[in-house]
């Protein structure tokens, strides 16, 4: 058992693409981390029981998580485009609070002894190791560590304009009279033990947890973990200020040349490069090792 473990995140439509993110893990890091798998969701989310097999055939770690079925679900609105299957439910992101998910998923892997839980997207690639960077922003209190992302067309707002905002319900802030987004990105994030822990001790179950810490802030986690910023049950976030993550709508330079120039670049994200790289992303990860 390695200290650190990598989990990512889907349901039984995502096995395709979690096994690909995966491989990209495991030409960047070898056996030097374990590798899990995970599913959260609403009350309508079934048991992912080809999640379970495939984890079983590799040797990775599953658990399906506790379903949120306390969270109402309605299907009177258009389901959103990246819905999955599984999900009976539409609008509100799939009527589920990503961020108390990705809480009760890290408590789990927690306590089965790892000391660092890293929660990836399916829809990813690791490209280089982002341990280094990551953990130097694993400090002061920290509540959770993800990539900060704005509009790539404005200047980024600093922590401190982030953190005194009045209002980030909807991922926007008014900067120098012009309004741009912001996100703190779920595709790469881990989140303290030490907050999970005190929610838990402190609130018992996820309902209770939701209900009491978590009910006024989005259900969207990249928002979500953007309102915690500032503050939240005594922690901070502390975000990644590089631009690690290459994302058409976060960079807009998202060439390969881009990606094997810049040393600070360490995963690619979303369906659109997803897609893309399908067909050569071992050939893209073997450049970027060959230059060192």
């Amino acid at each position: 058992m390695n200290r650190t473990i990598f989990v990512v995140l889907g349901v039984d439509s995502h096995l395709q693409r979690i096994e690909k993110c995966i491989s990209t893990i495991q030409a960047v890091y070898g056996d030097t981390i374990d590798i899990g798998v995970s599913t959260f969701g609403n009350g309508t989310v079934k048991p992912s029981a080809e999640l379970s097999r495939f984890s079983a055939e590799r040797g990775f770690v599953f658990h399906d998580s506790e379903r949120q079925d306390f969270i109402e679900t309605s299907t009177e609105a258009t389901p959103h485009s990246s819905q999955p299957e599984e999900v009976q439910a539409s609008s509100r992101e799939f009527h589920v609070c990503e961020l108390l998910g990705n809480i009760a998923v890290s408590k789990h892997f927690y306590d089965l002894g790892y000391e660092e839980v890293f929660l990836l997207h399916s829809d990813l690639y690791v490209v280089r190791d982002f341990l280094p960077l990551y953990r130097r922003y694993m400090k002061n209190k920290w509540g959770f560590v993800s990539a900060y992302l704005s509009n790539p067309s404005m200047p980024k707002p600093s922590l401190d304009e982030l953190k005194s905002a009045p209002d980030l319900s909807n991922g926007d802030i008014v900067v120098g009279g012009s309004v741009t987004w912001v996100r703190m990105a779920q595709a790469v994030l881990i989140i303290n033990k030490g907050l999970v822990s005190a929610l838990f001790e402190k609130y018992g179950t996820q309902r209770e947890i939701f209900e009491n810490a978590l009910e006024s802030y989005s259900l969207y986690g990249d928002i979500a973990l953007a309102q915690i910023t500032a503050g939240f049950e005594g922690f901070s976030g502390n975000p990644v200020i590089e631009d690690t993550m290459v994302d058409p709508a976060a960079m807009e330079d998202v060439s390969e040349a881009r990606i094997l120039a810049d040393p600070n670049i360490t995963h690619i994200h979303g369906m659109y490069l997803f897609e893309k790289y399908s067909s050569s992303i071992d050939e893209l990860i073997d450049k970027i090792k060959a230059w060192g």
